[in-house]
């Protein structure tokens, strides 16, 4: 009997310890697992293309239409300017047709988002050293004011950026690598903003776009790259990265690209094909979680 008695006071022991142990570990799951990365189970979109323009087809396909989102757009340009013949670009989009190349820019790609599924719009300029770029917000004001609604389009520095303020919202992140051109160590600021959208109440997607003309070098934009992608692939909610896959060729019309073009040089663009051999890696170590479309590396032995 005593034996007995022994027997069930060790069980009741080790189940309360066990009971003790779970909840301990649920306490510290939700303490250290980012709000970002829970997301409320569901999964986040990640897209890489060269040019911006790729975004705005990324975000077609991929957003409610009806839905409201807020952008947040890490950049060292707020891609404020008009669509031309928008009113067009978005019937072709809702009766399923091409939008010929060309039509869509780097600098004008929101406009054709907005007021639905873009309903809000959070512009972070960019970053030297590690502070913002001075920039001036009464002019972004005024560009943005001639299409986007009063009071849903604002500018906040990086340090000013309040995760309070986006609570409540669908938030939709673009990091253009061009924020990063100033940093003195653009991987960790890299994976400053990351950690910073790893925190927030819901994420539905994160677009990266290289701007490869607006950065100094190959160098320099393959780094960014895979700084953005090993992030991308820490998230557990991120199941697929797709890296130019919607969106056609379009041809670069930015001031940069025609500065460019003037002067006699090439306009540069960023390829995977191309990328150096630790990027390849990276991508073919990883490759159940890349979806490459036309890009022929993971063909290759």
């Amino acid at each position: 009997m005593t034996c007995g008695r022994t027997g069930e006071r060790i069980v009741r022991r080790a189940v309360r310890g066990a009971r003790c142990a779970a909840l301990l570990l649920c306490c510290l799951l939700v303490e250290f697992t980012p709000r970002g990365a829970l997301n409320e189970g569901a999964p986040v979109g990640a897209f890489l293309s060269d040019n911006h323009a790729g975004h705005f087809f990324y975000l077609a396909r991929l957003l409610e239409p009806r839905d409201s989102y807020c952008l947040l757009l890490f950049d060292a340009h707020p891609d404020a300017a008009p669509l031309p013949g928008r009113a067009d670009v978005r019937r072709r989009l809702q009766d399923g047709k091409p939008v010929e190349p060309g039509r869509i820019q780097c600098y004008n790609w929101i406009h054709g988002l907005t007021p639905a599924p873009i309903g809000d719009f959070v512009w972070v300029p960019a970053l030297s050293a590690g502070t913002p770029v001075p920039y001036d917000t009464r002019r972004f004001e005024i560009a943005i004011s001639a299409w986007f609604p009063k009071g849903k389009a604002t500018a906040v520095p990086f340090d000013r950026l309040d995760r309070r303020r986006l609570s409540g919202k669908k938030i939709v992140v673009s990091i253009d690598l061009d924020y990063f051109c100033r940093s003195q160590n653009p991987a960790r600021d890299i994976g400053e903003v990351f950690r910073f959208i790893s925190h927030l109440e819901r994420v539905d997607c994160i677009a990266v776009a290289v701007s490869r003309p607006f950065l100094p070098d190959d160098d320099f934009a393959d780094r960014c790259v895979e700084a953005a992608l090993r992030e991308l692939l820490r998230r557990p909610d991120v199941p697929t990265i797709e890296i130019g896959v919607v969106g056609p060729g379009i041809p670069d019309r930015s001031k940069r690209a025609r500065e460019l073009e003037a002067a006699g040089l090439p306009v540069p663009g960023w390829d995977l094909d191309r990328a150096p051999t630790y990027l390849k890696e990276l991508v073919r170590e990883n490759r159940k979680r890349f979806l490459l479309g036309a890009s022929s590396i993971l063909r290759k032995p």
